[in-house]
């Protein structure tokens, strides 16, 4: 069953009702599976990536060189390659809501699911981004120290300086490209961000620092409540060649589960099975210099 992301949008914001308890569940999947991964800080900077399965091993090649030029008649010898093979297993999450038989003696049912669709959609969202934040910070290639005193909701602080120090270092110590480095993701806390967003005098032009950086370097603000962010920011390479945030969406297993509760009502479980992996610099290495911490930015 295919359905139009027009008639998910709807569901979720309140104006399609259904009465085919199957249509509901492949709704109910369709609208959550799609809303959290839209959601979330984190998809934004690994995008996710539909599973069949819940075990994922498969190998990944390291850098190569090339030959040039190649003489006529000859061929380029091939490189030994390295192909660490690269591996992790699908975690489950679950939300789960409940319609009462109050809701639907005043006509109310539909509404009420699409409200608790609402919030199952944000709480597991903030799982999901809860667990790419701490891939991210457990892939962490170096860090950029701020002095004390000098942190950046302080007069003396620079974070224009300390975010383009942290872009050096990766253009600088990693495989990078051209078109990657002009497109870094900065993740910072919500404690912090506004310090970039304040309109500023930057190159006689009124902006914030977050659109000069965007702007001059391609680098885009993420903000995040993560309590992992509460005194470091992350500069980091966005897209599949930083890693991915696997999820299993395939047909094996009644994703959506409804069932009647006594006395109460009926009850929606809906389960969601994802993992992130970020792709290490080496075969047998777990970081990578495609991110960088910026550590101590609040006083």
């Amino acid at each position: 069953m295919s359905l139009n992301l027009d008639i998910v949008r709807r569901v979720l914001m309140g104006g399609e009702a259904t009465s085919d308890i199957a249509y509901k569940k492949e709704i109910i999947k369709e609208v959550i599976y799609r809303a959290s991964n839209l959601l979330p800080v984190g998809t934004q900077l690994v995008p996710p990536r539909p599973l069949g399965v819940l075990d994922v091993t498969f190998t990944y090649p390291g850098e190569m060189t090339a030959a040039y030029p190649v003489p006529e008649g000859k061929v380029a010898d091939i490189s030994d390659l390295d192909w660490p093979e690269l591996g992790y297993t699908l975690k489950k999450g679950q939300g789960r809501f409940r319609i009462t038989k109050e809701a639907k003696i005043r006509g109310q049912g539909d509404n009420q699911r699409q409200f608790s669709m609402r919030r199952c959609v944000e709480a597991i969202a903030a799982k999901k981004d809860a667990e790419i934040i701490d891939a991210i910070i457990a892939a962490i290639g170096s860090t950029v120290t701020i002095a004390a005193g000098n942190e950046w909701d302080t007069a003396k602080g620079d974070p224009e300086a300390d975010i383009l120090a942290a872009r050096t270092v990766i253009l600088d110590q990693s495989n990078v490209q051209p078109t990657e480095i002009r497109s870094l993701g900065l993740l910072v806390g919500t404690k912090i961000s506004s310090q970039l967003l304040k309109t500023q005098l930057i190159g006689n032009v009124q902006q914030s620092l977050a659109q000069y950086l965007k702007v001059g370097f391609g680098i885009s603000m993420f903000e995040s409540r993560d309590t992992d962010l509460a005194d470091a920011a992350y500069l980091m390479v966005m897209g599949r060649t930083i890693g991915e945030h696997g999820y299993y969406n395939g047909p094996a297993a009644d994703l959506v589960e409804n069932y009647p509760v006594h006395g109460v009502g009926e009850e929606w479980l809906v389960t969601q099975f994802f993992k992130t992996k970020i792709y290490p610099d080496a075969a047998a290495g777990t970081t990578t210099k495609k991110i960088i911490k910026i550590n101590n930015v609040c006083a």
